[in-house]
């Protein structure tokens, strides 16, 4: 398109008057980058100061989105001093929340000379600017938006009306260097593509504009045609986070032979200083979260590539969350790819560099193939002290693996767990510090006592109102940790304790503030482990619609509730419903009970993959009540466009050869 439109462009601009001529060499310089000679005529004083302020700007906004920041705070910094000059208030303004934005953008967040930069452009009167005066296209931009999304009178304005209005504010944002302006104009356009379903184009627009939840959202709606956000990578780090965000949510449903193509891109992303854009560790946490969705998809020369680049931050150097999205990232890898070196070798030094339980915990994600990694967790399960072991140990306990230490540390989580304070007391109870949460892992390697004596005393914590709500919900996990191994008339007899805590907090229980609704949560799921006659079964699909209707605004749902707790016509509902959520809980609540075959073989064609992904982990559930249902199903599914759905049902069906 340049070389069509330059020919025209170079002639013109010799043609026209003085003000003109700067205007066309700008548009010129805009696509070639050469402008030095206008920037050098500004600062000479050929050209009238009202348009050496744009001039300025314009290469400072090019820069920006070239990431070159040292350069560009130059620039604007001199379009500030030349807007100033020439008394152009409304373009000081523009300038300076652009250089706010650089600031906040390429710096360390919320900083002084941010903050600073904001109190000077709210200081300025917006008066007088050197293009475009007195335009109202922003306002009328923005009016004719908010008319076309509500509108208010009998008739609203037509989608071709609001597009040219809203691309006329981008233009004009362009034109006069307000880059601001112009992240706000792809704001709109990103809004507007949104109400008129064209999300190819609000995705671009939400991208350039750096607004992550808005690109997000369109990138669900595309599915993997989303991932082209990255097939000509952004350069500015607004854009470059927006676009990141939008492909980890379509990483996993790229196609296979797709896939590895985006992985060098985003491994440049980790570097301390990348050759071309920009990176810092907020885009290093979404680039590693991208890798992470990507991760079940990736096969050959990318593991290892990946691997590389991710064993660097397996450490406690790093922030926490590039670390754990790490450790998760291989973990994925290992399980699917069992057989390939690489995320062996990285978590094995991961366990023993850093052994402690929350960052072993993590390895959980590499599934069946974990076993790979036995004889290393079980040489740091014998180590001799006690930090260095717990977390290898835990993993084990979680992994039913029989072990000296876990049957050592069984007991003395179930003598610590008895210790644990109950009803009044002379220190308030406190959040944070130690929970209880893990002990329900190390059920399977205690006796049927034991047993019973850590679920009536963690029941006890659960239900005790002196207690802080965070260790209340900790003790009701380890229950849904500990209920399958219970027998079946313990299970029973804990379910009725459970389920007077349905409602969470009582009036007059102990109230920190912090972690509110996290008991009545952690209760929800342990009745539906705990859940074994069918009249209680029948209670919790009851309560998990109840819940659905209450917070997630379905309606007409407590009619089924009233008339067919849990049946068939409640769970068609769900499966109809416009919410993933309910379609969710659909699927859980079907595969318990899949007497609808079609139901069953409709959630597996699920449109979003939240659905299909619950139904693949229930088809060793399924299996149990209809062999060739589960078999059917798993076929369908083994054609998914997920990854990691395809990894599930590809598990599923070796455990059922197995037997």
């Amino acid at each position: 398109m340049a070389q069509q439109v330059l020919p025209r462009l170079l002639p013109a601009a010799d043609a026209v008057d003085a003000e003109d001529r700067v205007r066309l060499r700008l548009a010129v310089a805009d696509v070639t980058g050469q402008y030095d000679d206008l920037v050098t005529e500004a600062r000479s004083g050929t050209i009238t100061p009202q348009l050496s302020a744009v001039v300025h700007a314009r290469y400072a906004r090019w820069l920006m989105w070239l990431s070159k920041p040292n350069e560009a705070n130059a620039q604007w910094l001199e379009a500030v001093k030349g807007a100033g000059l020439a008394q152009l208030g409304e373009d000081v303004q523009d300038y300076l929340w652009a250089l706010r934005g650089l600031h906040a953008s390429f710096g360390n967040g919320l900083t002084f000379e941010v903050m600073e930069y904001g109190q000077r452009a709210r200081a300025v009167a917006r008066e007088g600017r050197a293009l475009f005066v007195g335009s109202r296209t922003e306002t009328n931009a923005l009016q004719q938006l908010r008319a076309f999304q509500h509108p208010i009178r009998r008739f609203r304005p037509g989608a071709r009306v609001v597009r040219h209005a809203l691309r006329q504010q981008l233009l004009e944002s362009w034109v006069r260097g307000d880059l601001a302006g112009e992240q706000e104009a792809h704001t709109n356009l990103a809004d507007f593509h949104r109400t008129t379903s064209e999300f190819a184009d609000a995705l671009r627009h939400a991208v350039a504009a750096g607004e992550v939840e808005m690109a997000i959202a369109a990138a669900r709606e595309l599915g993997a045609d989303a991932a082209g956000c990255l097939n000509d990578p952004p350069l500015a780090p607004w854009a470059i986070r927006a676009a990141l965000a939008a492909f980890s949510v379509v990483a996993d449903i790229v196609p296979a032979d797709r896939s590895g193509s985006y992985v060098p891109w985003i491994l440049t992303r980790l570097e301390v200083a990348p050759a071309s854009g920009w990176t810092d560790n907020g885009i290093r946490e979404t680039a590693i979260g991208a890798l992470s969705n990507l991760a079940f998809a990736l096969r050959g020369d990318n593991i290892a590539e990946v691997t590389d680049a991710l064993t660097p931050y397996l450490n406690h150097l790093v922030s926490q969350l590039s670390m754990r999205r790490a450790i998760k990232t291989i973990a994925r890898m290992l399980r699917a790819n069992p057989g390939h070196p690489a995320p062996s070798q990285a978590l094995t030094a991961a366990i023993r560099d850093m052994p402690e339980p929350g960052h072993t915990a993590l390895l959980w994600e590499a599934g069946p193939a974990l076993h790979r990694l036995r004889d290393v967790l079980e040489v740091q399960a014998s180590d001799p002290n006690q930090t260095v072991r717990a977390g290898a140990v835990e993993l084990l306990a979680r992994m039913q693996i029989s072990h000296p230490a876990v049957n050592e540390q069984a007991v003395r989580a179930v003598e610590e767990v008895h210790q644990a304070p109950t009803g009044p007391r002379v220190t308030t109870d406190e959040s944070g510090g130690t929970t209880h949460e893990s002990s329900g892992h190390f059920g399977h390697a205690l006796s049927v006592e034991d047993r019973d004596r850590l679920a009536d005393k963690l029941i006890e914590i659960a239900s005790d109102g002196f207690t802080a709500e965070d260790h209340r919900a900790a003790a009701m996990i380890a229950v849904t940790d500990l209920a399958p191994a219970l027998d079946e008339g313990k299970r029973q007899e804990v379910f009725d304790k459970a389920w007077l805590l349905i409602g969470g907090l009582a009036p007059g229980d102990l109230d920190l503030g912090i972690f509110r609704g996290r008991l009545e949560d952690a209760v929800f799921g342990a009745v539906g482990q705990l859940a074994v006659r069918q009249d209680q079964v029948q209670r919790v699909h009851a309560l998990a619609l109840s819940r659905l209707a209450k917070r997630n605004g379905v309606q007409g749902l407590r009619h089924f509730i009233d008339i067919d707790p849990g049946g068939t016509d409640a769970i068609r509902v769900l499966a109809q419903h416009e919410s993933p959520a309910a379609r969710q809980m659909a699927a859980v609540l079907w595969s318990r009970n899949p007497v609808n075959r079609n139901l069953g073989a409709d959630l597996a064609a699920d449109a979003s993959s939240e659905v299909r992904r619950q139904l693949a982990n229930a088809l060793g559930r399924i299996g149990q009540y209809d062999a060739a249902l589960r078999d059917q199903l798993a076929a369908q599914l083994q054609a998914d466009c997920s990854a990691q759905i395809r990894q599930i049902v590809k598990e599923t069906m070796i455990l059922r050869a197995d037997g």
